[in-house]
């Protein structure tokens, strides 16, 4: 992986809007008293920000250096938070190893939808194993493959959304 200046700069810049504009998505998400709500609501949000960067850099190891600038910021918070965002995007970045290099939209739109989806995975071990939170159940199983579907899903439309509002940019150019 070799980065430019200008490209790690992008990445730079995307991790921090990323923050500033994921505490709003992250507070409104409270209007909804829905079963993983969080994570509904960031999930287009996030998959919208990680394809920005792919668009631009096209390269593999971009989601892996967001998540790890994402994590590094967002443990000060908790770590556990900065663990689920890394893991996430090891998982993502492998996922992505799939697609080589990113020759068509739509194989970033693929990949980055994962993220979000990998995140609500990575919190349900960490909560489960590290925190000792009970999410896994007979019970609770459908709701959280439903919900972690919905979150795939909704990665997905932000991931079009984003392709779309750079091909609109693109144009106007």
């Amino acid at each position: 992986m070799h980065f430019k200046n200008r490209e790690i700069s992008l990445m730079g810049i995307t991790v921090a809007l990323i923050i500033v504009l994921g505490f709003i998505f992250y507070f409104s998400s409270y209007i909804l008293p829905l079963p993983g709500s969080k994570f509904i609501m960031m999930a287009p949000f996030l998959a919208f920000m990680y394809t920005f960067p792919l668009i631009k850099i096209n390269k593999n190891g971009v989601i892996l250096i967001l998540s790890l600038l994402f994590a590094i910021m967002m443990s000060f918070i908790t770590v556990f938070m900065g663990i689920a965002i890394l893991s996430a995007g090891i998982l993502t970045e492998i996922t992505s190893y799939i697609f080589k290099k990113y020759k068509r939209k739509t194989e970033i739109v693929f990949s980055t939808a994962f993220f979000p989806f990998y995140g609500f995975i990575s919190f349900i071990i960490l909560s489960e194993f590290l925190l000792g939170y009970k999410l896994l159940s007979e019970n609770s199983s459908w709701l959280l493959i439903i919900i972690g579907i919905t979150i795939y899903c909704l990665g997905l439309l932000g991931s079009k959304t984003a392709i779309k509002v750079n091909d609109k940019i693109q144009s106007a150019n």
